[in-house]
């Protein structure tokens, strides 16, 4: 069920290394499917989809690793934890060759709970994108 906009618009070195690494995120969270998305050049939209039973963080692995144990919040099946690990590589491989880049603080997320909403998130995706090309 993957869907990926295509946008045509060039993207930075740092846009690619944002790009490439969403769409590693199914790969390293099995659990994850990836809808329609957008790199922005300040900002990005995806709609993230968490394949799994409405449960409270499930562990990923079942062994605790490193000194916080069961409290190491990349534990979890979450989207907290998905959000943590892409931020996390991005600024590891764009701090290669600029320092300066940084990610705002927290992300914003809004569940989609029916089909009608799902697909005006879509086009409002699309039409983000649109309408940055037309400033």
């Amino acid at each position: 069920m993957e869907r990926y906009l295509m946008i045509y618009m060039q993207l930075s070195k740092s846009g690619q290394i944002a790009q490439k690494t969403l769409l590693a995120i199914p790969v390293h969270f099995s659990f994850v499917n990836l809808d329609e998305f957008v790199i922005m050049p300040n900002h990005l939209h995806a709609i993230i989809i968490l394949e799994r039973p409405d449960t409270d963080h499930l562990p990923i692995y079942r062994v605790s690793g490193g000194t916080t144990k069961s409290k190491n919040p990349m534990l979890y099946k979450n989207l907290s934890t998905i959000v943590r690990w892409y931020k996390g590589r991005v600024t590891f491989e764009v701090h290669k060759f600029d320092r300066q880049f940084a990610w705002q603080a927290r992300f914003y997320e809004q569940i989609i709970r029916n089909e009608k909403r799902l697909q005006l998130t879509r086009e409002y995706i699309v039409s983000n994108s649109q309408n940055w090309q037309k400033s």
